[in-house]
């Protein structure tokens, strides 16, 4: 949040920089209380030191082990899907090069300590 705040107060340089925080705080809030109420699959490889298998349903957002470790690898957080795009998604893992592609293997580089 931190970086983003960052950006934001760059952005509105010469705005008051309590009203970009504010803002920006709220932005995210807005964010989180969209994925908590959204239905998502988690399309990444299975992690068992925190308990998350490919393609688990969380019904009230990304759990919180797995925000924990997406603080370290940013990655693990793009791969919590909508249900609704599961299909594209299991397609574009298995296209070499693709975003999809590149964030599975981030995460699995990164499970494995490389």
């Amino acid at each position: 949040m931190t970086e983003n705040i960052a950006k934001a107060v760059e952005k509105n340089r010469g705005k008051s920089l309590k009203n970009t925080v504010k803002q920006n705080i709220e932005n995210e809030e807005v964010v989180e209380q969209e994925t908590q109420t959204q239905t998502l699959i988690y399309c990444g490889p299975s992690i068992s030191s925190i308990g998350l298998t490919q393609f688990s349903v969380f019904k009230n957002g990304i759990p919180l082990s797995a925000k924990v470790l997406g603080n370290d690898c940013k990655s693990l957080i793009s791969l919590f899907k909508p249900i609704d795009q599961l299909s594209k998604t299991q397609k574009n893992l298995k296209e070499i090069g693709s975003r999809d592609n590149q964030l599975f293997d981030n995460v699995l580089n990164y499970v494995k300590g490389e």
